[in-house]
């Protein structure tokens, strides 16, 4: 069982022998970095062998939200998207939207907005689902424990994405007792905010 139990926790591959023998110090150093940003501990310790110093790494109280939790949800895939190439070449055209008043992301794209680079790329489309599903069910779920507004309505309209009801926000939000948007105006223009907000004016005024 012992064995077992190191196969499932991936140990045996963690310890597979590199071709790099400067890989244990290239670790370390990622590490140090971490650990001077919380996000692991570090402690240091004396070695019995040759009584030289040796750091020992642990997890950090913020370490959490990166690996998964009972729900089976992280941060890691949104940190993973964020840092991912397709939006870090956005960085490049900064001066671009500074000068002509472009958008970074469409500019790096070759005109593409964000969801259309996503559309295109099964990869990226897959790694922003995850995120958003991941990300969701954390903060919802902290949401949930501290608000009491969404304890009263028995139907919840989820703008934008809706699971089991069909719509278009553009054109209509589907009834129900109270809605819920997260990440959405930002992705848009003052026009676009405006249909928005008035579909969803409408349905207040029509399902509440």
């Amino acid at each position: 069982m012992t064995m077992k139990t190191a196969i499932q926790l991936g140990v045996l591959e963690i310890m597979l022998p590199k071709n790099n023998k400067e890989t244990p110090i290239i670790l370390d150093r990622m590490l140090r970095l971490l650990a001077s940003y919380s996000f692991l501990t570090c402690n240091l310790a004396t070695n019995i062998k040759d009584g030289s110093a040796q750091r020992l790494y642990g997890l950090a109280s913020v370490s959490r939200y990166f690996f998964p939790n009972e729900d089976g949800v992280s941060l890691a895939p949104t940190l993973l998207i964020i840092q991912d190439k397709v939006n870090m070449d956005s960085w490049y055209y900064l001066k671009n939207a500074l000068l002509e008043g472009s958008v970074p992301h469409t500019k790096a794209q070759s005109g593409m907005d964000a969801f259309a680079a996503a559309a295109k790329d099964a990869r990226m489309n897959n790694l922003f689902n995850q995120s958003m599903h991941n990300h969701t069910g954390i903060i919802m779920k902290e949401i949930l424990e501290i608000y009491k507004g969404f304890e009263g309505p028995n139907q919840l309209v989820d703008v934008a994405v809706v699971e089991h009801v069909s719509g278009h926000m553009f054109i209509e939000v589907p009834n129900g007792q109270a809605l819920f948007m997260k990440w959405i105006l930002s992705d848009w223009d003052d026009e676009e905010c405006l249909k928005i907000l008035k579909n969803c004016c409408v349905q207040c005024n029509t399902g509440i």
